[in-house]
């Protein structure tokens, strides 16, 4: 099932297409990942960037070297606020 907003993989660096984005989502947490590869190709067409994973390291390189809406789901974090703040920026 395609997505209907572009999503683009760090572990391939490519736009996903008809993929199955769960696989992706596994192979983003268990996979080195292609980050600037991914950005340098995406920087035009991303409205948001989701870092899944442990800790928001990514999150805070981008926010050192762009005004891109950013944010981590932080899956190690004691609260639901990455997940929650993600939620709410993907709905409004």
């Amino acid at each position: 099932m395609k997505p209907d907003k572009n999503i683009f993989s760090t572990v391939s660096g490519q736009l996903i297409g008809n993929e199955d984005t769960a696989t992706l989502l596994y192979n983003q947490l268990t996979q080195p990942v292609l980050f600037n590869k991914t950005f340098n190709e995406a920087a035009g067409l991303a409205d948001m960037w989701i870092e899944a994973g442990a800790g928001s390291t990514l999150t805070n390189m981008v926010r050192s070297f762009s005004n891109a809406n950013v944010a981590s789901i932080d899956v190690s974090g004691k609260t639901v606020t990455g997940p929650a703040r993600i939620t709410g920026a993907l709905f409004v």
